[in-house]
């Protein structure tokens, strides 16, 4: 949410930039998700290993532990997973 010294083109913006910028980083093909952006390396995991609600909840858990871990990845993680998957998450 902006706040009262950013205005509401400026809050577009730096969210725009930030949705980039984790397109970035957290990068999706057809069979992986790979996060590009760790100390040690990537961090590929396989879409396929992500069928159903409780795999992707075990892969959050699991990710959350993570160092390198962020809210903002972490949403955008199960984004993409949704997307690229049939699962079907209930709307909050």
């Amino acid at each position: 949410m902006p706040n009262q010294t950013q205005s509401l083109g400026d809050y577009a913006e730096s969210a725009a930039q930030q949705l980039q910028q984790l397109g970035r980083e957290i990068v999706v093909d057809d069979h992986h998700i790979t996060f590009a952006f760790t100390e040690s390396g990537n961090y590929r995991i396989e879409l396929s290993r992500i069928k159903t609600a409780e795999q992707l909840l075990s892969w959050v858990q699991h990710l959350a532990a993570k160092t390198w871990m962020t809210p903002q990845r972490l949403k955008y993680f199960i984004g993409k997973v949704v997307e690229k998957s049939d699962i079907r998450l209930p709307s909050l």
